[in-house]
């Protein structure tokens, strides 16, 4: 089958798609918005961060906490605004106190900011990255920046890798990001992640990608 690679970005594997075919659109200037993104989290019953219009999250926070204004001041709970909701790689997104969102960023979508760390500047994530069947589950750390997968401190580290699963996920290349919290809860959902750096190059050759991604649009 003959595939042809449309992109915006180079990764390890471009180099064994074809120059004409079907088109597997990797761009990361496409796919779902903010709203979108949780919406289909719900979709696949994928437990995620609270979200929603800054108003209403802040709407209901204050609801939660009515009886209890002096813990909501101590707290000063956050939010993460989506400046873009359909930016990616951590552009376009500012942590915010949810008090100062309200009145800057009313109409803005945005999520709950759950901090992984005590330190505002060390962040750790996990990552489901989905290649045509095939998932790795990686953790991001990073020691200078509360955006986990974002900047020069970021360290990768490979949990274990499957095949299979229950995930109903149509598309052939995936990463959804989660947040550790009483469990996990997923935050973001990239459908153009790039490949490599993660450590992957050194487990799936770059012809062993394309082969994934095509067995994947063929089923």
């Amino acid at each position: 089958m003959k595939i042809k690679l449309l992109t915006n970005f180079h990764d390890y594997y471009d180099h064994h798609f074809d120059i004409d075919g079907m088109v597997f659109d990797r761009r990361d200037s496409i796919g779902l918005s903010r709203p979108e993104i949780f919406q289909y989290f719900e979709s696949l019953n994928v437990p995620c961060v609270n979200n929603g219009l800054v108003k209403d999250v802040y709407n209901a926070m204050k609801y939660h906490y009515k009886d209890k204004t002096d813990i909501m001041e101590f707290l000063k709970p956050e939010v993460v605004v989506y400046l873009n909701d359909n930016s990616h790689q951590g552009k376009d997104k500012i942590k915010i106190d949810i008090e100062e969102a309200a009145d800057q960023y009313p109409d803005y979508y945005c999520s709950e900011y759950i901090p992984s760390s005590v330190n505002e500047d060390v962040s750790c994530s996990h990552r489901l990255l989905g290649i045509g069947g095939h998932y790795f589950w990686m953790r991001y750390d990073n020691t200078g920046s509360w955006k986990s997968n974002v900047g020069e401190n970021v360290e990768i580290t490979l949990l274990y890798q499957y095949t299979g699963g229950s995930l109903e996920i149509h598309y052939p290349l995936f990463a959804i990001d989660f947040i550790r919290c009483n469990g996990f809860l997923a935050m973001d959902f990239n459908q153009s992640p790039k490949i490599e750096g993660t450590g992957i190059e050194g487990l799936l050759s770059g012809k062993k990608v394309r082969e994934l991604i095509e067995r994947k649009i063929k089923s």
